[in-house]
């Protein structure tokens, strides 16, 4: 009877790993150069680089006629058991990273939340074949729910 329970915990553990490396691998999706057109004050990009079975790298930027100014560097890490979301923004958090851990996926779409941080607490990533990426950010602000769209899309292959 011991050697059947240590069998059949030995099997939970190797098939849990393996379910979140293979969630982790769905990310990969997000690899490339995203494009929102946006405002006067340029376009919004989120870059995404593939750097290992367990972290994604990524930054965010704003680019208006030659000028490109880094607004944020992004991770997406599959750390132990979890996997997080983890921006980190200059002029936000005295610039430390905010871990968002992954609360629900699909092949298409991945929910990040932190219940913890003022705004947002929530981020959603949704692809829409394979050049199209909506990310919403929500939760509250000032005691009011809020939620934006950012819609990408996609302009090379890295």
């Amino acid at each position: 009877f011991t050697s059947l329970c240590c069998c059949a915990f030995y099997a939970m553990v190797i098939s849990g790993c393996s379910r979140k490396q293979a969630d982790f691998a769905k990310l990969r999706r997000l690899e490339g150069c995203w494009l929102m057109h946006a405002c006067e004050k340029g376009d919004i990009v989120e870059q995404w680089i593939w750097v290992n079975d367990s972290l994604l790298k990524g930054k965010g930027m704003r680019v208006s006629g030659a000028d490109t100014s880094i607004t944020e560097y992004l991770e997406i890490q599959w750390s132990g058991k979890d996997i997080f979301y983890v921006p980190a923004v200059a002029d936000q958090n005295d610039g430390k990273p905010v871990f968002f851990k992954l609360t629900a996926f699909s092949d298409d779409g991945y929910q990040f939340e932190n219940p913890n941080h003022d705004f947002p607490s929530r981020i959603d990533y949704q692809l829409k074949g394979n050049d199209s990426l909506t990310v919403t950010i929500s939760g509250n602000i000032k005691n009011e729910f809020r939620e934006i769209d950012f819609k990408f899309r996609k302009i090379n292959a890295n």
